[in-house]
């Protein structure tokens, strides 16, 4: 009984013992996380010293907190930040912050981002930078199929394209493009981008503290809330709402910080951007209509005419004496090289030869239908064109409609894809 008796204290002391260096080291371990925590959270964040030169910005001259991007306009991610992020910073934010876009093109991979960067500086001339801005991140998927295009901004440039999209005046926006007078501004924010060490697009800096990549906005927001506390702001209040236009784009790549050397997660060529119109009007396509009227639109659908899918279409001829294009910068793939969409065509015209439809590609013609009573669908109809010859390239197409003053003839479109 004796030996069980101090077997069992024995047995008694060891668990005290075992306990109390669990419950030592809980205690130990609780302070210890909590002193480094204490640190964490006082430590100061690294800020830099970046300069906003004098680069375009929204909000307000004299905002508590400055944010300051370096990104390039065909940098996806740039894009959506664009889109996603930016829209609710300044709904959120408005007047308390001051928003700067400097330019960091890749130019070594990315041909079109400097002649971008440069456009936009032209549109500024105009007081249209902003919209000018927001059209290239748009069309940031036209801008990396135009890197084979012309770089002389002939009529046939997307960047022509885009300024009489913006309402520019295209004499005066040509003649800047063609002075280079902006070269020496975008190469200086090259330059501040290298001596800050930035090596991918978007980074931003929040009052110098940097963020890099398409963050999400809650990140944005803790340290534009940070700064504003710091400053004296009584977060959430006062705020007034900076209202933009927003459009859509495609949605991004998974990546969110695009590295320029890390070639292999590039995107590969995107053969039609927005082909069933769903993204909306502005989105890769270039409209033009010599009465004004929209192309591609979501309203005002005459009879029983509907979208094949979804609820946009674009919308050819219409009225008198009407010349009217849809056009996109395409890449033909090797495989499948077979372009098809769908037309309705619906004319009151009775015979062929006022009236007609031409789908061209880099300016010549590879399908021509007069519109007329003889060639109505009665609804939606699948066309397929070989497009063999262009396989592998980049390649403009343009579908026409001209209309003369005797009847009305109309041409829908919907659904452009590659494949039979």
């Amino acid at each position: 009984m004796t030996i069980a008796k101090t077997s069992t204290r024995n047995s008694i002391e060891t668990l005290l013992l075992f306990w109390g260096a669990v419950l030592l080291a809980f205690i130990g371990g609780f302070l210890v996380s909590h002193y480094y925590n204490a640190a964490a959270a006082s430590a100061a964040p690294t800020r830099y010293d970046v300069s906003a030169d004098d680069d375009p910005f929204l909000g307000a001259a004299d905002a508590p907190v400055t944010i300051i991007e370096y990104a390039d306009y065909q940098c996806p991610y740039c894009a959506e930040f664009n889109e996603q992020t930016f829209p609710k910073l300044m709904a959120e934010y408005g007047d308390k912050i001051r928003f700067v876009y400097r330019d960091l093109p890749i130019k070594d991979i990315h041909y079109m981002a400097v002649p971008a960067a440069i456009a936009a500086d032209c549109a500024g001339e105009q007081q249209k930078y902003w919209e000018y801005h927001d059209l290239l991140y748009a069309n940031n998927l036209g801008l990396s199929s135009a890197a084979t295009d012309n770089l002389d901004n002939s009529d046939d440039g997307i960047l022509s394209r885009l300024a009489f999209k913006a309402g520019l005046d295209s004499a005066a926006f040509n003649a800047c493009m063609l002075s280079g007078r902006y070269a020496a501004e975008v190469e200086s924010d090259l330059q501040s981008a290298g001596g800050l060490g930035i090596t991918s697009t978007p980074t931003f800096f929040i009052n110098g503290i940097p963020l890099v990549g398409s963050q999400p906005f809650s990140e944005f927001k803790r340290l534009i809330e940070q700064e504003l506390t710091a400053t004296g702001y009584e977060s959430g209040s006062n705020r007034t709402p900076v209202a933009r236009e927003r459009r859509s784009i495609p949605a991004p790549a998974v990546y969110k910080v695009f590295l320029p050397l890390v070639l292999n997660n590039y995107p590969l060529p995107v053969s039609i951007t927005n082909g069933d119109f769903e993204q909306g009007a502005d989105v890769a396509w270039t409209e033009y209509s010599s009465h004004g009227w929209p192309i591609v639109t979501n309203a005002y659908f005459p009879g029983s005419i509907l979208p094949r899918s979804g609820y946009w279409l674009a919308w050819l001829g219409g009225g008198a004496n009407e010349t009217g294009w849809l056009e996109q910068r395409i890449y033909v793939p090797e495989t499948n090289p077979q372009l098809s969409y769908y037309r309705w065509i619906a004319s009151e015209d009775s015979t062929c030869g006022g009236d007609a439809a031409l789908v061209a590609i880099n300016g010549a013609t590879v399908e021509a239908t007069g519109l007329c009573m003889s060639t109505n669908t009665g609804g939606w109809a699948k066309r397929t064109i070989n497009l063999s010859a262009y396989a592998g390239q980049y390649a403009t197409l343009r579908v026409t409609v001209t209309t003369d003053d005797i009847y009305n003839s109309n041409l829908f479109l919907d659904d452009f894809y590659f494949g039979g």
